[in-house]
């Protein structure tokens, strides 16, 4: 089971609401030999509601200390019929609904 852990940091002039969704942009490929190509199985957006504590009070001083927040489930593979497989995640930001705001790192 492919979980997914998020290192969110708290930053004063953007707070995290609570019960904050993430959108994932998730595919999945597999191939059985170093040498071919990458066959995409699935694809889709997924929704993940956050379950973060923030142990500090919420001030200027403690800006940059972590959330702590449970891990999300990925993905779940109910049987393994090729070799390797390949997921890619992409977390979209912006547009209408304003999707995944706020500060990111590389």
């Amino acid at each position: 089971l492919p979980i997914f852990q998020l290192e969110i940091v708290y930053k004063t002039n953007n707070l995290m609401e609570d019960h904050a969704v993430i959108t994932l942009d998730v595919a999945m490929a597999y191939r059985d030999h170093p040498s071919q190509e990458w066959t995409e199985m699935a694809h889709s957006k997924e929704e993940r509601k956050l379950k973060c504590d923030f142990k500090f009070e919420k001030n200027s001083e403690n800006e940059g200390q972590p959330h702590d927040c449970d891990v999300l489930p990925l993905i779940e593979l109910g049987s393994v019929a090729h070799k390797f497989y390949l997921v890619n995640i992409r977390i979209p930001v912006g547009g209408q609904k304003k999707l995944n705001a706020g500060d990111r790192k590389s």
